[in-house]
C-alpha cells in the first residue's frame, strides 16, 4: 500500500525533472501536488480528519486552511503555519495557471521558486526547517 509521502516524493522528483527539462508548467503543477501530498500526510499522521464529501482526501482550499489552523501549535508556531499556508496558496495559484490558463506566461524562475517553496513546506512539516 502506498502513502502520501510516496506520492510526495514522486511528485517532487517529477517537478525537479520538469524543471531540468524546462517544462515549467509541469514543474509548477507537480510542485504543488508534492506539497499537497506532504501536508495531507502530516495532517493524517496528527489524527486530523481530512476527508470531505465522501472523498478520503481534502479539497485544495480546505487543505490550506487545515494546515493554517489545525497543525499542532506546540510543534508549529503561528508564523510557521502561516508561512506554509502562504506558500501552499502561491503554489496552488501557480498550478491553476499552469494547468488551466494557456494565456499565462511562466519562466524558469517561477519553476525554481515553486521548488523552493515546496521544499520549504516539506522541510517544515518534517521538522527540519
Amino acid at each position: 500500500m502506498g502513502s502520501w509521502n510516496a506520492v510526495r516524493d514522486e511528485q517532487f522528483g517529477a517537478a525537479q525533472h520538469c524543471k531540468d527539462g524546462r517544462y515549467v508548467r509541469g514543474c509548477l503543477s507537480r510542485a504543488y501536488y508534492a506539497t499537497y501530498a506532504a501536508a495531507t500526510e502530516a495532517l493524517q499522521r496528527a489524527g486530523i480528519d481530512v476527508s470531505i464529501g465522501g472523498r478520503p482526501n481534502p479539497g485544495h482550499e480546505q487543505l490550506i486552511e487545515l494546515v493554517r489552523h489545525n497543525l499542532n501549535r506546540r510543534k508549529f508556531s503561528d508564523e510557521d503555519r502561516m508561512k506554509m499556508a502562504r506558500n501552499m496558496r502561491r503554489l496552488l495559484s501557480f498550478r491553476i495557471g499552469a494547468d488551466y490558463d494557456p494565456e499565462s506566461s511562466f519562466e524558469i524562475d517561477d519553476a525554481v521558486l515553486a521548488l523552493k517553496m515546496a521544499r520549504s513546506v516539506q522541510r517544515m512539516l518534517d521538522g527540519v526547517e
